[in-house]
This record gives structure tokens, sequence and C-alpha cells, in this order.
């Protein structure tokens, strides 16, 4: 008889906070992104999420987010941007949450969830 074991799933969050205009004449606005990360087996998620992280701050933080985007500075929008820019650097991403203000989510998963 063959017994296989389940492979242990882990699922890391990487909260990241930053602030940007979403329009140039509009208020600074606080965004809290949270990186969903699903592994079969234990690694260097925390080095990802530092990785990712100056990502965001280096192109997001302070700016004007209708202009980085070229779209609609939409939560959605901006969560795609976001599963766009990280998958790289974020191995196994499985998620994108972006809260746009207090008690707010959106969250971008590229299987359609």
């Amino acid at each position: 008889m063959s017994q296989t074991a389940a492979a242990a799933t882990i699922v890391r969050h990487h909260e990241i906070q930053f602030t940007a205009r979403r329009v140039s004449d509009g208020p600074e606005c606080v965004f809290t992104v949270v990186l969903e990360q699903t592994l079969a087996q234990s690694t260097d998620a925390d080095d990802q999420g530092r990785t990712a992280q100056e990502w965001i701050r280096r192109t997001l933080h302070g700016q004007v987010l209708d202009a980085v985007l070229g779209a609609s500075p939409s939560a959605e929008n901006l969560a795609l941007h976001l599963y766009s820019g990280c998958a790289d650097f974020v191995p196994a991403l499985t998620a994108v949450q972006v809260s746009p203000e207090p008690g707010s989510w959106v969250t971008y998963r590229p299987d359609g969830r």
C-alpha cells in the first residue's frame, strides 16, 4: 500500500504601507498593501517581501498614481499594477490586497477567485 504525504502549504503575508496621491491635485493617501504568497515549503520569503517593499516604495511612494499607473487610480488598478510589478520579486505570489482607506480592501488574484 502506497502512502503519499501531503505537502505542507505555507501562506505568507507581507504588509507594506506607502503614501501617494491618486491625482496631482488630490490629497495624500496612505495605502496599505498585503502581498500573499503560497509556498510548498519555507523559503527566504522575508527577503522577497523586503525586495517587493523596496520596489513599491521606489515606484509608488510619494508619486501621483494616475501618472504611474497610466490608468484610473482605482484600488483595483493599483492591485493589478502591484501584482505585475511584484510577481518577479515574490515567487508564488497568489494575491495582492490593497486598502485605500481603513476598513476597505480590494483583492487581485490572477486566477480570478
